[in-house]
C-alpha cells in the first residue's frame, strides 16, 4: 500500500519551509502576472503577498525567490512545468495598441535559479473564429483602421529541469497518448470559470496538469504547485496517485480547494493523509 500525502499551505511560496529539500519530483504551476491580472481584492489581508499587485521590478525579484525555493525542493533530475501567456491588451499600460510579452520575465529568473529549459509546448486554447466578439481588433471591418494582429489564443507550457542523474520511470500512459502529446502544439479548450470558482481565480483545464503529471512523474511521486489557486493541480495529482503540496495566499479559497480536490478523501488502494496549514493568516 502506497502512502500518499496532500498538504495545502496558506502562505507565500517565497518561503516553502514546509517542504523538505530535494523531496519533490515535479512542480506544475501557473504563476500570477505583475500587476496585469489581480488575484486578490483590495483590502484582502493577504494582498501583501499577492504578486499580481506588484510592479514589474518587484514581481521579478520576488518570483526569483519562488524559483530558488522550487530549485531547493526539487530532487536532482526533477522537473518544473510552468504555464503562462502573453497579454494582448497592452494599450492600458503603454497608451497604444500592443501586446505585453512576459517570456523574458519568466524564463530568466527560472534559469537563474539553476533550472534549465528542457522543452516547451504551445497550448491552443480556442479557435480564432470564436473570439472576434471578444477581441474587436480581429474583426475584418476594423482592418481599415487598425493594424492586423493575430488572435491571442495561445499559451505556453514550458518544462525546466534540475540537473541530476536520469532515472528509469514507470509509464502510466499509452503509446497512443504519447503520439498525441509529443506534438509541440496542444489543443484543448480553456474552461470558463464555473460558479464555484472564486472571482479572480485563473482556472486552467484539468487536462493540462494531467498531461504534465503523467509525462514527468510516476505514481507515488510528490507534485508541488506553488500557486495552487483553486486546486486543479492537486485534484489531478490525487486522481493520478501522486502526493501533492500546494501553496495559496488567499484564505477564502480554502472551501473551493477542498471541494475541487475532495479534501479528506481516501481510496481502497492507498494510505492517504490530508493536511491544511494556515501559516499565512495573522
Amino acid at each position: 500500500m502506497t502512502e500518499l500525502n496532500y498538504k495545502v499551505v496558506i502562505a507565500s511560496s517565497e518561503n516553502m519551509k514546509e517542504v523538505e529539500s530535494e523531496s519533490v519530483q515535479l512542480i506544475v504551476t501557473s504563476p500570477p502576472y505583475w500587476f496585469l491580472v489581480h488575484f486578490s481584492e483590495e483590502g484582502d489581508p493577504e494582498s501583501k503577498d499577492d504578486l499580481s499587485r506588484t510592479n514589474r521590478e518587484e514581481f521579478n525579484k520576488r518570483m526569483g525567490e519562488v524559483w530558488k525555493e522550487c530549485y531547493r525542493v526539487l530532487k536532482p533530475g526533477g522537473f518544473c512545468v510552468v504555464n503562462w501567456e502573453d497579454i494582448p491588451t497592452g494599450s492600458w499600460l503603454y497608451g497604444y495598441p500592443r501586446e505585453i510579452s512576459i517570456v523574458k520575465d519568466m524564463v530568466d529568473p527560472i534559469e537563474d535559479s539553476g533550472l534549465y529549459l528542457l522543452s516547451r509546448w504551445y497550448w491552443k486554447k480556442f479557435e480564432a473564429g470564436a473570439a472576434t466578439s471578444k477581441f474587436q481588433y480581429l474583426l475584418y471591418g476594423n482592418l481599415m483602421k487598425n493594424d492586423p494582429r493575430a488572435c491571442s489564443n495561445v499559451a505556453y507550457v514550458w518544462a525546466f529541469k534540475k540537473r541530476g542523474k536520469w532515472r528509469p520511470k514507470k509509464l502510466d500512459f499509452s503509446k497512443e497518448d504519447w503520439i498525441k502529446w509529443c506534438d509541440g502544439h496542444w489543443r484543448f479548450d480553456n474552461p470558463a470559470n464555473s460558479a464555484k470558482d472564486l472571482p479572480g481565480g485563473a482556472v486552467f483545464p484539468a487536462e493540462l496538469p494531467s498531461r504534465c503529471i503523467k509525462i514527468y512523474s510516476e505514481p507515488g511521486d510528490t507534485v508541488l504547485d506553488p500557486f495552487l489557486g483553486t486546486g486543479t493541480t492537486m485534484a489531478e495529482a490525487f486522481r493520478l496517485g501522486r502526493s501533492c503540496i500546494g501553496y495559496e495566499i488567499l484564505n477564502k479559497r480554502i472551501p473551493t480547494i477542498k471541494a475541487k480536490t475532495g479534501f479528506g478523501s481516501t481510496n481502497l488502494f492507498d494510505q492517504t493523509k490530508w493536511e491544511l496549514i494556515t501559516r499565512g493568516i495573522d
